[in-house]
Parts: structure tokens; sequence; C-alpha cells
């Protein structure tokens, strides 16, 4: 269950980031988040005008979870946990 491995995962990167990690109990929902932070404002809106209609649906296998921090602008990789290993 989503849930579960949500809370598992905040869990775990608490201990381990502190204050780094901001824990809810906001309903996990499944999403890619796609530039938010990377497009200029009026660039967000033309986007979301071309996206916003559009339905993706496909299947993958993940084998790793990625925590990311925009540093100097950039994504950047500060922890990474192999997925199907007990925490």
């Amino acid at each position: 269950d989503l849930t579960i491995l949500k809370r598992q995962t905040e869990h775990h990167f608490a201990e381990q980031l502190g204050e780094v990690i901001n824990t809810d109990d906001r309903p996990f929902k499944p999403h890619i988040t796609i530039a938010t932070r990377d497009l200029k404002p009026s660039d967000f809106d033309k986007a979301w005008q071309h996206f916003s209609g559009k339905n993706y649906e496909d299947h993958f296998t993940a084998t790793a979870l990625s925590l990311l921090k925009l540093q100097d602008g950039k994504w950047r990789i500060i922890r990474e946990r192999a997925l199907g290993l007990y925490w």
C-alpha cells in the first residue's frame, strides 16, 4: 500500500535528516511534478494549458527512491535508498 510506503519513507528520512524533512498526514497521491521551479510563471501558464488536458499512463518498476534538494539552481540527490529492502 502506497500510504504505508509514504509513512515508512518519511519516518526513515526524518530519522536520517532531521529538520530537512517535513512530514504530514495528507493523503498520498502518486504524481509527477514537472518543472514547477524551473519555469518562469508565464511559461508555466503556457505549459499548464498544454498539459492540463492530456492523460498519461504508464507502468514501470522503481529500483530506488531518491530524495532531491534544489541547490544552486540544480536538483541534487541528497539521499538514495534501494527499494525492496527493509529500512
